[in-house]
């Protein structure tokens, strides 16, 4: 979040694009909604340039903060990350339920991504899929990986035919019958 006030962080992150030649719709940066309320104005010009130079735009620890519609409606972001203390209670706390279901409908008819954070149960799973919420991550899925351990994971998964993408730590929860891990799976 340091990095993120430097003024000079947009042109090193474009500098790095260009040397390194990746696609810029491939990085995504994660705010949380703390950075998006201490320098409004401020995070609206960096947000802007960042959509201009076609980098991805997530909160991250949403509902934590002064969760404004306003932050939303005015903010090119891509995607909210729900925080896991409202999945804790998902399955005991009628509130949460709510407001979690509230928060994705309001995700989807905006057009903004969606993850829960901190899944690690079935039920919670379960609840989250009947609400539509279709990316998730948490101790449910695996632990946090090293890139050693991804690039392990990938090639045994890849090994059985199975084809992975990696995106963040999130994963796109899937049918029962297939076991997911920390990569999101194509739908083909």
């Amino acid at each position: 979040e340091r990095q993120f006030a430097h003024p000079d962080f947009l042109d090193m992150v474009f500098e790095t694009l260009t040397r390194t030649r990746l696609d810029p719709s491939l990085l995504r940066l994660e705010l949380t909604e703390g950075v998006m309320q201490a320098n409004a104005r401020g995070i609206w010009e960096s947000l802007a340039r960042m959509k201009a130079m076609g980098l991805q735009v997530q909160i991250d620890d949403f509902g934590t903060g002064f969760s404004s519609l306003h932050f939303l409606r005015q903010m090119p972001i891509d995607k909210i990350k729900i925080d896991r203390t409202f999945i804790e209670k998902i399955g005991t706390e009628a509130q949460d339920l709510e407001i979690i279901r509230a928060t994705v409908v309001l995700a989807h008819n905006l057009g903004i991504d969606i993850v829960a954070e901190g899944v690690e149960t079935e039920a919670q799973r379960a609840l989250l899929l009947e609400l539509s919420c279709l990316y998730g991550q948490g101790y449910l899925f695996d632990r946090p990986l090293t890139p050693r351990e991804v690039s392990r994971k990938l090639s045994e998964r890849c090994g059985n035919g199975e084809v992975f993408v990696m995106e963040d730590r999130a994963v796109k929860f899937m049918l029962p019958r297939i076991r997911v891990v920390n990569f999101r799976e194509e739908e083909r």
